[in-house]
């Protein structure tokens, strides 16, 4: 009969085990999907913005984190649990330096690393070297090539002397920019002027402030008998080209006779949803009949032209909530104060004055003082049975049943 007990103790523990086996990872997916090129930034040549999803093959009820220890600068990374999907998580923060890789990434629950499903490798994504364009960089050497041999005696002579700028425009008064080397940059502005006389177009260089990092800038001289020349330019997002001039022989300014006009700036596109919706924590202690303090994060399709124009409401809200905007980005962070009691259930998020249609939502409650002990300062709830406390719970079962 104790034979029997302890057999049937000992299923138990392994059946209770078998919550906790092993979490595997089941597959990654990168973003971008295609090796990018660095970009050179404070000195450093380096890949940003890079993503990885990691799915699990089941839920964990541990504690996520993400470690990378060849993060450029040993820049932290983190773990996001997908809102759809609680069985994928998304690291961030991740920033390669040029020709590294992805190895030694890792994502962990309660401190120990996941290991891959059987066939599930890391993903072999490369920071590659940024490339110029090679037609362009032929067609510049070619023309400057020329020009060189035919106005060489020029060039000595003028040398001396810093050219005059006799006419100066730009072809478009204002561009959107794209994505360029993983930067956003408006590209390829261009901009005619005419000199009083031939130069050398490597003794002419045009400065401005909003050049962008991976940008370039390239002179043209597309009739070695005439003083007309132009210039293909890269302007960083919401720069100008109010202080463009002209540099002659590296040292000698030479301004122009007049201001170019120039606006690269995005087309403001008003906001028309929520799309990720999240609260600091999903529960809090009521004190004096409020909840204060509360934090919702929430990112929009589109920034917003002024933070002004965005109002958040729900029914379990008291007082003006305050909403600021993370940075340049179109995420943003409201903090409300919440009635005991209340919920945030039908909180909505309002641009000038209309709500926007979300898929998100958010879980919380305002407690009374008197509420659930179970439940943490933070409002989640504490653990049951550990791993540590089931080991030491069977041991102890099967002693009792053996010396029964």
């Amino acid at each position: 009969m104790k034979l029997y007990k302890c057999l049937i103790a000992l299923i138990v523990c392994l059946l209770i085990g078998d919550v906790y086996s092993a979490t595997t990872i089941k597959s990654y997916k990168t973003t971008p999907a295609t090796d990018p090129e660095s970009v050179e930034e404070n000195g450093t040549k380096s890949c940003s913005g890079i993503t990885v999803d990691v799915k699990l093959s089941e839920t964990p009820t541990g504690t996520v984190t993400a470690n990378f220890p060849n993060n450029v600068n040993g820049g932290a990374v983190t773990a996001t649990q997908d809102k759809t999907d609680p069985g994928t998580y998304t690291i961030s923060g991740i920033i390669l330096k040029e020709g590294g890789n992805l190895n030694g990434l890792e994502l962990l629950i309660d401190g120990t690393a996941l290991s891959n499903d059987v066939g599930v490798t890391l993903p072999t994504l490369k920071c590659l070297e940024s490339s110029a364009s090679a037609s362009e960089s032929s067609a510049s050497a070619s023309e400057s090539s020329a020009s060189a041999s035919q106005s060489s005696a020029s060039a000595s002579d003028s040398s001396v002397t810093p050219p005059v700028i006799k006419s100066i425009s730009v072809s478009t008064p204002s561009m959107e920019p794209t994505i360029n080397s993983g930067q956003l940059f408006c590209t390829k502005v261009r901009v005619d002027f005419e000199l009083d006389k031939l130069y050398q177009v490597n003794l002419l260089e045009p400065k401005y402030n909003s050049f962008p990092a991976t940008g370039k800038n390239t002179i043209y001289l597309p009739d070695e008998t005439k003083p007309i020349y132009y210039f293909m330019l890269d302007v960083s997002v919401n720069g100008n080209l109010d202080d463009l001039y002209i540099l002659f022989d590296k040292t000698e300014k030479v301004a122009l006779p007049n201001k170019i006009s120039f606006k690269c700036e995005k087309a403001a596109t008003d906001p028309t949803s929520v799309t990720t919706m999240t609260t600091s924590k999903s529960s809090a202690t009521s004190k004096g009949g409020i909840c204060s303090e509360v934090k919702v994060d929430f990112t929009l399709d589109n920034a917003a032209t002024a933070v002004t124009d965005i109002t958040v409401a729900s029914s379990s809200v008291t007082g003006t909530p305050s909403i600021t905007q993370v940075g340049t980005t179109s995420t943003y962070s409201a903090t409300v104060t919440v009635k005991e009691g209340g919920d945030l259930s039908d909180f909505v998020v309002n641009y000038k004055g209309t709500p926007l249609t979300s898929t998100a939502s958010i879980t919380f409650k305002c407690e009374k003082e008197s509420g659930n002990d179970s439940k943490s300062d933070d409002g989640s709830t504490s653990s049951s049975l550990s791993a540590n406390s089931i080991v030491v719970f069977c041991f102890t079962a099967f002693l009792l049943l053996f010396l029964n």
